[in-house]
């Protein structure tokens, strides 16, 4: 090697005949590299080598630790939410044994009822249904959206077989009569049917937002038949529908009561009583109105609103004033002589009373005939205007 000081120099030069790799530092711990070399990390380093000692110093981690936060639960599997979707018509059972929504749209037809079981559902969302349905104990069947369920005339739309049983916010139209306990092969409740029961143990069935429309029985029961049941109607409509012979809107015999909480019953029609019928020939029956409205019904005899017959029962009661009565009922082709209340005497004695309510003024569409309540068989006649209370009995009125 062959080394040379350079004069007044403060740096030591590294040079030569051999390329340095060792770094030559002078008294100020400077560091020069000779010709071919560069300082790479306090060292002397050919050019020609591979200096890039960058490292990835990219140490970012997927940082998103975001999870999924959707805590709904699934509603197919909670009997307690609905499986509707906003415009979307679909129908739904609940599935006791796999305890989740089944769907049921292709279940649904007219010709074979579909049987929901104890402790079951069947759910409409939206849509006209072409269909029957029998619910067991303690069942429930409802609709959202408008839903609608249409037997086609090929029998009841509902029959109710147990207690407990709840239908909600659906129209119930266009049922026949079924066979009931009464014989004689009469086909009675084409909208509901809710008969086979005891007296001692009736079968319960509460109707809640429900319309009942255009249902035609054979014989009675248009709307509604009520044998060996506690039928209760809340908030809903019994309107168009019709009997041959008895209840346009609804029929209650002996071991059945039916109440009707703030109901209109409106422009039905049946030979012998327009809307309500309640015979008590085999045991008590009930018909209770209370802030419900019996309006513009008509029969071709006896009367337009209501038909007592036997061991039978009404009530009405208004909570406030025009909540409740009888208004504008008729009887069509017997000289229009009663439109609200016709009782008749047999075996046991009628009654009916009101409290508060109306029975529409004389010389207004309102008024119910000549007369408002006939007592047979004394052929005695009563009238009366609104906001009346009284009670009648096979004795008469007072």
């Amino acid at each position: 090697m062959h080394i040379t000081m350079l004069s007044h120099s403060s740096r030591l030069l590294c040079f030569g005949l051999l390329t340095f790799t060792a770094a030559c530092r002078d008294k100020g711990d400077g560091l020069v590299c000779g010709e071919g070399t560069i300082e790479v990390d306090g060292e002397c380093v050919p050019v020609d080598a591979d200096t890039d000692t960058d490292t990835d110093t990219d140490t970012d981690t997927d940082t998103d630790t975001d999870t999924d936060t959707d805590t709904d639960t699934d509603t197919d599997t909670d009997p307690t939410a609905s499986p509707c979707v906003d415009g979307v018509a679909s129908a739904w059972t609940w599935s006791v044994a796999e305890g989740r929504w089944v769907d049921a749209a292709a279940l649904l037809d007219p010709a074979s009822p579909l049987w929901i079981e104890a402790g079951s559902a069947l759910r409409l969302c939206g849509g006209t249904w072409s269909g029957r349905v029998q619910l067991g104990e303690g069942a429930t069947l409802s609709g959202e959206g408008g839903a609608v369920l249409d037997a086609g005339g090929a029998g009841p739309v509902v029959g109710v077989y147990g207690v407990g049983v709840h239908v909600a916010d659906l129209e119930l139209r266009n049922g026949e009569g079924g066979l009931t306990n009464e014989g004689s092969g009469w086909l009675q409740g084409a909208g509901v049917l809710c008969d086979g029961g005891s007296p001692d143990s009736p079968f319960e069935v509460l109707l809640e937002a429900v319309t009942l429309t255009a249902n035609e029985a054979s014989y009675g029961g248009g709307g509604l038949y009520v044998g060996n049941c506690a039928a209760t109607v809340r908030d809903s409509r019994i309107e168009g529908n019709t009997a041959a012979e008895e209840g346009g809107a609804a029929k209650v015999v002996g071991g059945g009561s039916l109440l009707l909480e703030r109901v209109t019953v409106q422009d039905n029609w049946s030979r012998r009583s327009g809307a309500l019928h309640a015979a008590g020939d085999r045991s008590t029956a009930w018909i209770d109105l209370v802030d419900t409205l019996v309006l513009e019904n008509d029969a071709d005899v006896y009367a337009g609103g209501l038909y007592l017959f036997d061991d039978a029962h009404g009530t009405c009661q208004a909570t406030s004033a025009g909540l409740g009565g009888f208004r504008g009922n008729r009887e069509v082709t017997g000289g229009n002589v009663v439109g609200a209340a016709y009782l008749v005497e047999d075996a046991g004695e009628p009654t009916f009373t009101s409290v508060g309510c109306d029975f529409g003024e004389d010389g207004t569409p309102d008024d119910n005939g000549d007369w408002d309540v006939w007592v047979a068989p004394l052929n005695q006649k009563w009238d009366y205007g609104d906001g009346a209370s009284f009670t009648c009995d096979g004795a008469g009125c007072g």
